[in-house]
């Protein structure tokens, strides 16, 4: 095989690692997530009662009324976005985007109260393993260094709030499993929105691939950032 060919098929082959790749935690060539230290405990750090402080014993209680629940759902879309590309490839490595979602609360001091998590494969899925280990991480960093390009926010009520956070924990104390075509972090995304009562579109992009010397052409459909994005816009 001359140069020539053997660039070509290297280059057919990390197209396909784009195409079925998972969520990636920062742009980049398939860098894998890290795993916040313990995701109960940023669960829990959200408060979706209306208890406020003074509850020790021999405390007199202090309510303080929690007055507004948002649901945002971020995406960074591959490369600069503003399209429905399912994947990029720039000098950064390869882009297949991810999303996510934050839940806050505001109370009637004004103070707000937020958890900000998204849903990565363990491993880098391949064509035949579609399906890998998953988990849910912290991807507060992402809101502080800007890295997305479309956000939108919705208002609800409390009962639908906490279905959005239960449905969140669900995913995570049932370990479940990543799929790049299934259940990807575009995905947790939309069901989480869905799960409280949040109408999300959800385009779905089909991906094709017919590996070097083969006769078999692989496909699959799925939810992607890149659609989702342009959706919420």
């Amino acid at each position: 095989m001359n140069f020539s060919n053997r660039f070509r098929v290297v280059w057919l082959l990390l197209i396909l690692m784009v195409s079925i790749n998972g969520c990636k935690k920062t742009k980049g060539f398939f860098k894998r997530p890290i795993e916040a230290e313990d995701i109960e405990i940023i669960m829990e750090n959200i408060r979706v009662d209306d208890e406020g402080e003074g509850e020790e014993e021999g405390e007199d209680e202090t309510t303080v009324e929690i007055v507004k629940y948002t649901i945002t759902i971020y995406v960074d879309q591959p490369g600069g976005g503003g399209n429905r590309s399912m994947y990029e490839f720039g000098l950064g490595g390869l882009d297949t985007g991810h999303a996510f979602v934050k839940l806050e609360t505001e109370d009637a001091n004004g103070v707000k109260n937020a958890i900000t998590l998204g849903f990565y494969p363990e491993v880098t899925p391949g064509r035949h393993t579609l399906e890998v280990g998953g988990h849910i991480s912290d991807d507060t960093h992402r809101i502080v260094d800007n890295n997305y390009e479309v956000s939108k926010t919705y208002e609800v009520i409390q009962e639908n709030f906490i279905k959005a956070k239960d449905y969140m924990e669900s995913i995570r104390t049932s370990k479940k499993k990543y799929h790049a075509n299934d259940y990807n972090c575009a995905d947790f995304a939309i069901q989480t929105a869905k799960a409280a009562g949040i109408d999300v579109p959800d385009t779905q992009a089909t991906w094709t691939y017919t590996p070097p010397f083969e006769d078999t052409t692989f496909s699959g459909t799925a939810s992607s950032p890149g659609n989702l994005g342009e959706d919420l816009r």
